[in-house]
């Protein structure tokens, strides 16, 4: 199973990459928690080979993808600095959860399971490294 297969708004994954976009080298940028409820956001740096016609008229080099997850029971860090760090998350549907993980090559950094997952957002960016 696909990681989107699960989440609410996985249409725009199906229409807009036929597909095709992984979460296996993602840069993690944002992490805010609040009132049961976490947002990431991500950039994707390996670039699906389809991806809409008007993304061509900008030049972009990474995929900003904002994820949501409702209804949080439980959440870890693992690390003192939690953002601005290389990676991959890992979504893990189980019956009624959802288990995510955020892993760069130290280890996890971030896990925990909430309700649902939701993509809030998802466009080009051009990020100057």
């Amino acid at each position: 199973m696909k990681w989107f297969e699960k989440v609410v708004g996985k249409e725009k994954i199906i229409h807009l990459f036929d597909g095709d976009l992984d979460l296996n080298n993602v840069f993690l940028d944002t992490v805010l928690c609040y009132d049961y409820k976490l947002d990431l956001v991500l950039y994707v740096y390996d670039l699906p080979t389809n991806f809409p016609e008007k993304w061509q008229k900008s030049s972009f080099n990474a995929i900003k993808i904002n994820l949501e997850f409702f209804n949080l029971d439980e959440i870890h860090f693992y690390s003192k600095g939690i953002h601005k760090v290389k990676g991959q998350l890992e979504l893990l549907f189980l019956e009624n959860k959802v288990e995510f993980n955020f892993i760069n090559q130290n280890d996890v950094m971030l896990s925990g399971s909430s309700d649902l997952v939701r993509i809030a957002e998802i466009g080009p960016v051009k990020i100057d490294t």
